[in-house]
């Protein structure tokens, strides 16, 4: 296991040596620059992930009695537990602040690069060929199984719904009202290349009750080929459950066209 400082995370522009020598540059606007600590723990592929292929898993749950633990074919290789954060250890100036068990919605990254930063390296890289002067038996069984493919098959997410859970379900969850705080600091998140863009449908679905504010009322949207399709431009969201504010460039004719709230009919 091993604790380390990850990649700077840098607004473009930001002219710190840090961000730099990590690309963080790219015009003329600075306003921050953070560097993302990080936890992992190491292990090592067994035979079987070049044969045929492996589950890891992560499984996360929220709360004081929560933790993260990874696992490899169903075995735990690793666990954090909730009070790691929430009761680190301390020296006598009590300098070790006190943390929540991670509960905010955030990203799941499957990061499958090779990168040098691991000590990882082909045979005679830089030198030549890959197999050198070809004496090395060693080198020319590696070299020999390339190229290599690195492939993912699928990835499930599962969450416990179950009325006692402490799962937030969702990218919106009550301790953490993440819909209202993008909208309440929007020039956060925008700039010129990156505009705040309407999103008119084309969540996955499966049935039309995904796309729709309701089902037996007024019917927004419904599941086309496994996305939603919103019925008029009144209404917009990757689920069609926004209401579109009034809009000059509809190609429709009729009198609804530009009409914020439902449709009339």
């Amino acid at each position: 296991m091993n604790q380390y400082e990850g990649a700077y995370l840098c607004s473009a522009g930001n002219t710190a040596s840090e961000c730099t020598a990590s690309s963080g540059s790219t015009s003329a606007e600075s306003e921050f620059a953070y560097q993302m600590d990080a936890i992992s723990a190491n292990w090592e592929i067994h035979m079987a992930a070049y044969m045929d292929w492996v589950t890891y898993s992560v499984e996360w749950v929220m709360g004081d009695d929560g933790y993260i633990r990874w696992e490899v074919e169903g075995q735990p290789i690793f666990e954090v537990t909730a009070d790691v954060l929430t009761n680190p250890p301390q020296d006598t100036a009590q300098m070790n602040p006190k943390k929540i068990m991670i509960e905010e919605p955030m990203y799941i990254i499957f990061n499958v690069a090779l990168s040098s930063s691991w000590g990882s390296y082909p045979p005679n890289a830089g030198e030549g060929s890959c197999r050198g002067d070809g004496s090395s038996s060693m080198d020319n069984a590696i070299c020999n199984s390339f190229p290599m493919y690195l492939k993912i098959d699928y990835v499930r997410l599962y969450q416990d719904t179950s009325g006692d859970t402490d799962m937030a379900i969702g990218c919106d969850p009550d301790t953490h009202p993440t819909k209202q705080w993008i909208k309440d600091n929007i020039d956060d998140y925008v700039d010129d290349d990156n505009p705040d863009t309407a999103v008119s449908g084309m969540a996955f679905c499966d049935s039309n009750s995904d796309c729709t504010i309701s089902t037996t009322g007024i019917i927004t949207g419904s599941c086309s080929n496994g996305r939603c399709k919103c019925k008029s431009s009144s209404w917009t969201g990757p689920r069609c459950t926004e209401a579109a504010s009034e809009s000059s460039d509809s190609s429709d004719s009729d009198d609804t066209s530009a009409v914020y709230g439902p449709p009339m009919y």
